[in-house]
């Protein structure tokens, strides 16, 4: 068996007028490439739900794609499985803050 990372998009939709989405990365074991991605589709369509908000509207989580499909040559400590790299016109102490922000609530750790 072999190891793969792999990235499910959803796209989330709702009453809100913006658009929204979920990516999640994930790992799959999986004898081959093929099988790899029968799984990823299986697991990724039985995660889509459809529930009501708190204000009783309609939320839809609904497959909307796949980015990745890398298989790890080896699984070990400290593995780096997924980076991305994000151009924005935003100046550096502004995203410095909201990082700090996110860290208030433990999603991000801030490092100087």
């Amino acid at each position: 068996m072999k190891w793969y990372v792999t990235q499910l998009i959803y796209e989330i939709c709702n009453s809100s007028t913006a658009t929204q989405f979920d990516e999640q990365i994930r790992m799959i074991n999986a004898e081959n490439r093929i099988q790899a991605q029968q799984k990823l589709l299986a697991l990724g369509k039985s995660l889509e739900e459809k529930f009501e908000n708190i204000n009783g509207k309609t939320v839809t989580w609904r497959l909307f794609g796949t980015t990745i499909l890398e298989e790890l040559s080896e699984v070990n400590d400290g593995l780096k499985v997924y980076s991305t790299t994000h151009e924005s016109d935003h100046n550096y102490s502004v995203i410095k803050y909201q990082i700090g922000q996110k860290q208030k609530l433990n999603e991000y750790i801030l490092v100087d």
